[in-house]
């Protein structure tokens, strides 16, 4: 009976036991599986900068709707007038006396509201476009931090290969101090390197935390981190695998539309500036009600119609003032829009020779430099036991050859982050805005 409880107790503490290792491998496998895209997606889904901008393309758009033909209300009016003091409040002692209501309403020359509207609805997309932009810096900066995140991820992995290398020469190179086939200097200065490697794993570390706090102020979302993801030689491809963008146009970017459409809207407000100069037109009509005067009037009620307009007298000046004043806004934004095609078209001329010159680089890596560096290595370790070279030559070897990956990869990385920078010179509104040509 002891036996059976025994056996039962075994059985159910192998199955909690795989029970716990399945539920730890699905939470590891769910921290893994994140991936450029999963950033992304969490960027998009959660930036406070992405929903900030949101919010200022509704108010814009709202503000454009808010605009209407008529700038003005209409006026109702009511009045009891005419009515003599001696026999206030009364109608019905005077032939002129009443209660009036009448109803104004101020016209404009149809170029205003025109030009009024059209400018509020030009700044509406101008910040549509400045929407895509932050979205577009957004993804940009989450590419470039992700790659630099895996650089870390990749550097770390090699210096911990190195280390491990490093150890088990310090362990042979303690047996060889035993018997005195090295001095005890070399041992120390082995010892010494050790301690320097493990500085730069603790170091490489500290950056790894900062990256992965920047990448999470970016996407809104903690993650759960892991010290080595399963994907890290994934990370770096080869060069065959990497293309460089080649199609530019500085006019589809959005930071350029963005400009168009400001200069649009100055445009519109110094035409609406110029129509400023037409003065308005208020029209009203007003209807009496009369009480009969006994004796003197059967108390017909009174209709009429009046129309005014102002006298550009006093402002005829500050309309002109106002007019240059909008003429030189309009000027600069159009300097603004010169500058933005001049600095997309120079960014992408700079970065396209950049991207071209570090896959040059990488190339060189991958076919010339780390084989070379790895034969000798393995050339220098078989020769050790013939006693041709020494422990510290082969040491030497294999430390340029870790060195050299990290440069390879941190190459690989400069890379992407430079091909990031062309996709984001690429950008373009994914449908057609209102109002683009």
């Amino acid at each position: 009976m002891h036996n059976i409880i025994l056996e039962a107790l075994k059985a159910t503490f192998q199955t909690m036991l795989v029970a716990l290792v399945f539920i730890l491998t699905a939470i590891f496998q769910q921290v893994e599986a994140l991936s450029l895209q999963n950033y992304i997606d969490d960027a998009l889904k959660n930036s406070p900068i992405l929903k900030s901008q949101a919010h200022k393309t509704k108010a814009k758009e709202s503000e454009a709707q808010s605009e209407s033909t008529f700038q003005k209300n209409p006026v109702f009016s009511l009045a009891h007038s005419n009515s003599p003091l001696s026999s206030w409040p009364s109608l019905n002692s005077h032939a002129m006396s009443g209660v009036e209501a009448s109803l104004a309403q101020t016209f404009t020359f149809p170029w205003e509201s025109v030009y009024r509207k059209r400018t509020r609805y030009k700044l509406f997309l101008s910040q549509k476009q400045m929407e895509n932009e932050v979205k577009a810096t957004l993804l940009l900066h989450i590419k470039q931090t992700y790659h630099a995140l895996y650089f870390l991820y990749r550097k770390e992995q090699l210096l911990i290969e190195n280390r491990q290398s490093l150890t088990e020469i310090v362990t042979q190179a303690r047996a060889l101090v035993s018997v005195d086939k090295m001095s005890a200097s070399q041992l120390l200065k082995l010892e010494a390197d050790l301690a320097i490697l493990d500085n730069d794993i603790t170091q490489n570390r500290a950056e790894l935390a900062k990256v992965q706090a920047k990448i999470e102020e970016l996407s809104g979302v903690s993650y759960e981190w892991v010290k080595a993801p399963s994907d890290i030689d994934e990370w770096q491809a080869k060069s065959t695998a990497v293309a460089i963008p080649e199609k530019f146009d500085a006019k589809k970017h959005p930071l350029y539309k963005a400009v168009s459409f400001s200069v649009q809207a100055a445009e519109a407000n110094f035409a609406h500036a110029k129509g400023n100069l037409f003065p308005d037109v208020t029209v009203g009509a007003s209807y009496r009600f009369r009480q009969e005067v006994t004796g003197k009037d059967s108390g017909e009620d009174f209709f009429s119609l009046k129309a005014s307009t102002s006298i550009p007298l006093y402002y005829a000046v500050k309309e002109r003032h106002d007019i240059e004043a909008k003429k030189q806004t309009l000027l600069t934004m159009k300097q603004e829009q010169a500058n933005i095609d001049l600095k997309l078209t120079k960014g992408w001329q700079g970065e396209f020779g950049q991207a071209g010159q570090l896959k040059e680089s990488y190339i060189k890596y991958e076919t010339s430099v780390l084989p070379r560096y790895l034969a000798s290595f393995k050339a220098q370790r078989g020769a050790l036991s013939a006693g041709t070279v020494s422990l510290l030559d082969v040491l030497d070897s294999y430390r340029r050859y870790l060195m050299v990956s990290i440069q390879s990869a941190k190459t690989y990385k400069d890379l992407q982050q430079s091909i990031s920078y062309l996709e984001y010179l690429q950008t373009t509104a994914n449908l057609k805005e209102d109002g683009d040509d």
